[in-house]
């Protein structure tokens, strides 16, 4: 499809670009469709990178990304905002916050809101002019984002603006559908529920609310969109894909490119106990079953009942595999 100026497109252009998101929604996987929906833009603008994103934006100061697609970016590029966003957030999206559905647009250096330190980061990544838009989604403070990259040549027109505002709505509906239509066709396929979908670098592309306060049960400072580092190593060493920590358990299953996972929090039942607990860490340290019932005043039986527990209950084969695992994830 040839790029149009803008003065010439035509209206059945338009409904048949809208018309191919939804259709493409069915057909492409969850990163497939991100990147075919920015191609498809470019032919309307012309831009040099952009991000697709869905974020929770609690107030007019602070939110955090859920999801991420990067294009013609690479990841440090969100990795290395640590750099400057403790202190403000990202000016441009809060321009963007507080007026959903309708495009913003600047030249980030004419930006009174952006520090130093903000400006140097947009000059590392080739970032001079920005249009973003917000689109609110059904669920408060849930947003879904999208922001078009210059690095040289004119600020995003007006006319860019409201052409933006005709398409991007299509574009975030065509994303949710695209997002059930994965979520649910991997359900069907492989687990019992589908609660979070990430490419094999940990860069989530799917997420629902409930799974994300799960996982920072495990790990408080932990937000999306990259999964904890711990996490994605101990699923990759694990032949069955299973990660059982002190307050969750996640299932995980390769699908192409991506890893699936169904993260559930541990029941009372399936917590280790301190007498199992005393019991591998005492494994740990090389004591047999008779040294270890000695030591905390029980019979060798009883210590080997609570290791036996402890090992179902970590998924390890061997007392000793159980021992390290627990020490791993920072129960002894």
């Amino acid at each position: 499809m040839p790029r149009k100026d803008l003065g010439d497109l035509r209206v059945d252009f338009l409904n048949r670009l809208i018309l191919d998101l939804y259709a493409e929604a069915h057909n492409f996987d969850i990163e497939g469709f991100d990147s075919f929906a920015v191609k498809t833009l470019n032919h309307f603008f012309r831009f040099d990178s952009a991000v697709v994103a869905t974020l929770d934006i609690p107030s007019s100061t602070e939110y955090s990304v859920n999801s991420l697609f990067l294009h013609n970016q690479p990841l440090e590029k969100y990795t290395d905002r640590n750099y400057w966003e403790s202190d403000a957030p990202d000016p441009m999206l809060m321009r963007a916050v507080k007026q959903p559905n309708r495009s913003v647009t600047a030249e980030l250096q004419h930006m009174p809101e952006m520090s130093q330190a903000m400006l140097a980061y947009a000059d590392k990544y080739e970032i001079k002019h920005s249009l973003t838009y917000c689109s609110r989604a059904p669920k408060n403070n849930a947003f879904g984002a999208i922001a078009l990259w210059r690095a040289r040549g004119e600020v995003f027109s007006e006319e860019e603006g409201r052409l933006a505002d005709l398409l991007l709505p299509h574009l975030f509906q065509a994303q949710q559908l695209n997002r059930q239509h994965h979520a649910l066709k991997l359900k069907l396929a492989n687990l019992t529920a589908v609660s979070l979908i990430c490419d094999l670098s940990g860069r989530i592309a799917f997420i629902d609310d409930s799974s994300v306060e799960v996982i920072r049960s495990e790990w408080p400072n932990w937000r999306p969109p990259l999964l904890p580092q711990q996490l994605l190593e101990s699923l990759a060493q694990d032949q069955a894909m299973v990660f059982k920590g002190k307050a969750l358990k996640i299932a995980g299953a390769l699908h192409g490119a991506f890893l699936c996972l169904k993260v559930q929090k541990l029941s009372e039942s399936d917590i280790l106990t301190a007498r199992e607990l005393s019991c591998l860490s005492l494994v740990r340290a090389g004591q047999t079953s008779g040294q270890i019932a000695a030591q905390l005043g029980i019979t060798e039986r009883t210590a080997n009942f609570h290791i036996t527990n402890a090992m179902q209950k970590l998924d390890a084969p061997t007392r000793r595999q159980a021992a390290e695992k627990a020490a791993k994830i920072g129960l002894i």
